[in-house]
């Protein structure tokens, strides 16, 4: 269910009442509250007061239009007020849809969770209930596109890069290369998705190891172009020849994958050189002396999807190799031991 069927929180509510009192009437006897007081002319959105193994627990809910994990963490302090001005009830997070990162911020914080999806996690006294519901709605699934699109990764790059620092708008939008409307358009899904604060009039990440686990699991490296060749040089000689014809013909390019590791962080061995080229792939081709093969290539020519693969890239030993997170990127669902390699760099070098 998307937001284009609830609106409102009042919207939400209609349907919670229901969701909620056939969820608890499962495991004993269950009365719900709406608009419950709670203290001081203060009200809850649901008190769902329930009798089970010859005890009566309360459950204070709140409903929200909205799963978002930056609402999640807003409504959680909330919740805890409730919960102790009622004794210790047991606090409950409701809205259309939460997701899997909304899932494990609830529990914490120490929060149960109820969306209208079917996902459901209840755990208190003798109480254990957990449900998952088969995929995403297509708000969600639309959300997490458009914090990945190619432009707005210009923007996660540069604060991914150095996850530490604080960024005001402008040189955030100079230093990716994007209008000043579309960085702060991308600030924003960051915020909502909890990946990102604002202090002091500056924006830094939070969390941004969970921000480069859902970009790697979001990321299609076979959407690049992707042609297999047949060297006879090996190794470090044909590295060498690569980066000579690359700074004499002025041709951009980039060494990833393990190639690329080899030089940043080697850990996994492999013969195989994979570099992005951004043009002359005729050049290339001719100049290394590659030979076309159908199978058993040993040099492959990536033209890539999205030019933001040459942001932040770096030379070592005078041979020019993608950032560590375009390689993380693209090592991360490589099948032969790309996983391996791309933890070790994760480790050794990103340090998030």
């Amino acid at each position: 269910m998307g937001k284009s069927m609830y609106r409102t929180e009042a919207e939400v509510a209609k349907d919670a009442m229901r969701v909620l009192t056939e969820l608890f009437s499962k495991v004993g006897e269950v009365r719900v509250n709406k608009k419950a007081t709670v203290g001081e002319g203060r009200r809850v959105d649901f008190l769902v007061t329930l009798k089970t193994g010859g005890k009566t627990v309360k459950v204070v809910c709140e409903v929200r239009a909205l799963g978002e994990p930056r609402i999640i963490s807003q409504t959680a302090v909330q919740l805890d007020e409730y919960s102790k001005l009622l004794g210790n009830a047991y606090p409950v997070f409701v809205a259309p849809y939460v997701s899997e990162r909304g899932r494990g911020i609830c529990k914490s914080l120490g929060i149960g969770f109820v969306d209208l999806v079917g996902n459901a996690y209840l755990k208190f006294g003798g109480v254990f209930i957990e449900r998952f519901a088969k995929g995403a709605p297509k708000r969600e699934q639309r959300m997490l596109k458009g914090i990945f699109t190619p432009k707005a990764t210009r923007v996660i790059r540069k604060m991914l890069a150095i996850p530490e620092r604080g960024w005001t708008l402008q040189p955030l939008a100079d230093a990716a290369g994007v209008s000043l409307a579309q960085a702060f358009k991308v600030v924003k899904k960051l915020e909502s998705q909890n990946f990102a604060t604002r202090e002091e009039g500056k924006v830094r990440l939070i969390n941004p190891g969970e921000l480069l686990d859902l970009w790697a699991q979001t990321y299609d490296f076979s959407k690049n172009k992707i042609a297999g060749y047949y060297s006879r040089e090996k190794g470090a000689a044909l590295l060498n020849k690569i980066a000579g014809l690359g700074k004499k013909k002025k041709l951009r390019y980039g060494l990833t994958l393990m190639a690329g590791a080899s030089l940043v962080a080697p850990f996994v061995r492999s013969s195989d050189v994979h570099f992005y080229i951004a043009e002359d792939q005729e050049r290339w081709v001719d100049q290394l002396d590659l030979e076309e093969v159908e199978f058993g290539g040993n040099v492959f020519l990536i033209q890539p999807a999205d030019e933001g693969v040459f942001i932040d890239m770096q030379e070592i030993n005078g041979i020019s190799v993608v950032s560590n997170l375009q390689l993380y990127l693209d090592l991360v669902k490589y099948p032969a031991r790309g996983k391996e390699q791309a933890e070790f760099l994760r480790k050794e070098k990103m340090k998030f």
